[in-house]
């Protein structure tokens, strides 16, 4: 039980750090660094701490020669487009707006999922859609008491 409290408390501090990074990223974009550029320091540092840790770790993960393209291919496609347009397209609007559209990746995601893959839709899935649908339903519906739409940062 002790390592499930321990993956929980994982999640739910990389998902704080992941909410604040809608402010962050849009109060240094663009008057300090061009979103691009940020882009490129972050996707960097990150490469640079993957290799880092791969060099340390005991244990060596088994890439074969012939996966080498699809990871390349991967790690293009899902960290370096994605964050590319990511922080470009946070840099031209609201973080708000931006993080009411991330809400949108789970439902696809579960919806996805029960219909391709006939995943089941468990309660706790369907309590945490409707959490997080009531959440940007609060948001949207009392605007009027969400500020004047500064950014924390």
């Amino acid at each position: 039980m002790k390592n499930q409290w321990r993956a929980h408390t994982g999640l739910l501090l990389t998902n704080l750090l992941f909410g604040a990074n809608f402010s962050a990223v849009q109060s240094i974009t663009p008057r300090l660094i061009q979103p691009f550029g940020l882009n490129v320091i972050r996707v960097g540092v990150s490469t640079a701490l993957f290799w880092l840790l791969i060099v340390f770790i005991p244990h060596k993960p088994g890439i074969r020669r012939e996966h080498i393209g699809r990871m390349v291919l991967c790690s293009l496609t899902g960290v370096v487009i994605n964050q590319l347009l990511f922080i470009k397209g946070l840099s031209l609007t609201l973080s708000m707006h931006a993080s009411l559209l991330m809400l949108v990746t789970p439902v696809f995601i579960t919806i996805a999922a029960a219909w391709l893959v006939k995943e089941p839709l468990t309660i706790y899935k369907l309590c945490g859609l409707l959490l997080g649908i009531g959440g940007a339903i609060m948001l949207v519906t009392l605007k009027e008491n969400s500020g004047t739409g500064k950014n924390v940062f």
